[in-house]
């Protein structure tokens, strides 16, 4: 986890934890105003992997939203 210079909201690196290798990143994507993954070239990844990175996207959202005081 990493804040860029004047962002409010922080950057992940997604890692394979097998092979040490970073897959990609999880980051605010303003004009849609959700988090996003955004995968580097030429990654392959699996049913679970993608179902972790949505689980984690679905819970930054939620903390998200409840810091800004909604429950929806």
């Amino acid at each position: 986890m990493f804040l860029k210079k004047g962002h409010k909201l922080h950057e992940y690196l997604v890692y394979n934890h097998s092979l040490y290798q970073e897959i990609g990143i999880i980051h605010w994507r303003g004009g849609w105003r959700k988090y996003v993954f955004q995968a580097h070239p030429k990654v392959d990844m699996s049913v679970e992997c993608n179902e972790n990175v949505n689980e984690f996207i679905k819970k930054l959202m939620k903390e998200w939203k409840q810091s800004r005081g909604r429950n929806d």
